[in-house]
């Protein structure tokens, strides 16, 4: 009598322990990997009275010498074509700033 209960009972827990297996009920460790592309993903604009250098260093096409350079001259900007003046921004990078930086006139 006691070992049908000990066997109905360990089908209980195997059928148990399966169906969180199976259905996975026990939330997974989540591993965050790191994406070394350059590649980068952005659904807004940023203002440039508040871009970071690391923010401007993260847009696509920018490298880290002339992500400094956009940095420091981001005060002296009126507009967007003003980013010529920085050697090695041309019309390719200008039209890419457009879709990532918003300008504010104050």
């Amino acid at each position: 009598m006691f070992a049908r209960k000990d066997l109905l009972l360990s089908i209980i827990i195997l059928i148990i322990i399966s169906s969180i297996y199976l259905f996975n009920l026990i939330p997974q460790k989540l591993e965050i990997k790191e994406n070394p592309s350059k590649e980068y993903i952005f659904t807004g604009k940023y203002h440039l009275s508040k871009i970071t250098l690391q923010e401007i260093n993260d847009l696509p096409n920018i490298s880290d010498k002339v992500a400094k350079k956009i940095y420091d001259y981001k005060d002296k900007v009126k507009n967007i074509e003003d980013f010529k003046n920085i050697k090695g921004v041309g019309d390719k990078k200008i039209i890419m700033l457009k879709k990532y930086i918003i300008i504010e006139m104050q």
